[in-house]
């Protein structure tokens, strides 16, 4: 029984880390959409794939049985994110080339 206990803190702590980890993601959209003059269209997908990436990992981490729900968070988190990504740094190419 104790070597289960030990996973499962381990696992927890995974996922808190994780957590905070795309917490910070929706704090650099906050960011970076002050700084390259805030795009709308781009705060508003970064912070909802974002969101949604929360609830995947607090899903697949704390409650383990709901599966199938947790991936219809994941599908479309992964490709607003994804998305951002990319539109976060066509802004920041933009930046850097104005005179």
């Amino acid at each position: 029984m104790e070597t289960s206990d030990k996973l499962w803190k381990v696992i927890y702590k995974i996922g808190a880390i994780t957590t905070i980890i795309v917490l910070s993601g929706i704090v650099l959209d906050m960011i970076a959409g002050s700084i390259t003059g805030g795009n709308l269209a781009t705060s508003y997908i970064g912070i909802i794939g974002n969101s949604l990436m929360v609830i995947y990992i607090v899903l697949v981490t704390f409650v383990p049985t709901v599966e199938s729900l947790a991936l219809a968070f994941a599908m479309p988190a992964g490709l607003l994110v994804m998305t951002w990504m990319i539109m976060v740094t066509i802004k920041f190419f933009k930046l850097c080339h104005t005179e």
